[in-house]
Formats: structure tokens, sequence, C-alpha cells
């Protein structure tokens, strides 16, 4: 009764698709669950950045490295030694 192709008795797809619904409802309901966790564990980690970042600032301020990618195209990118906060 798993395939929809063997299904020989149409009094039995509505079984299945309501079974393949009920699936689908669980399986959503737990990918909203993860994606609540993730959207907490990134707010968590959005204030703690603020906080070290903070910390920084409030004890001499932020000490600017700057580097250039090897290569032709390389870019530049610039950082704080103590933070790692990139501009």
């Amino acid at each position: 009764m798993d395939d929809i192709h063997s299904v020989r008795d149409e009094t039995k797809i509505p079984l299945l698709i309501d079974k393949y619904n009920a699936q689908l409802e669980e399986y959503q309901q737990v990918r909203r669950t993860y994606c609540n966790k993730i959207q907490t564990i990134d707010a968590r980690i959005k204030l703690v950045t603020i906080k070290k970042q903070t910390v920084c600032i409030k004890n001499g301020g932020h000490i600017w490295i700057t580097h250039h990618e090897d290569g032709m195209y390389g870019e530049e990118y610039t950082y704080c030694k103590r933070c790692e906060f990139d501009k």
C-alpha cells in the first residue's frame, strides 16, 4: 500500500493520501522546530559577538590589521587583532 502504482482499490487512495499528508505535516513541524532553534542560536551568537566587540572598544579600541590576498585580483581585508571584528 506504500506505492501509489500498486493501489488497485480506489477507496484506499484517500487513506494513502492522508497518510502522506500526516507524514508531511510531521516533517514540516520538525523543520519549523529546528528553524526556530537556529534562529535562537543565531541571536545568541550575535549578542555574544556584540559583547566581545564592546569589550574591545571599551578597553583601548580596536587594533586594525589590513591584509592583501595574493594574486593579481587579491582583495584587501581589515580586521581587529583582538576581537576579530572585520570592517
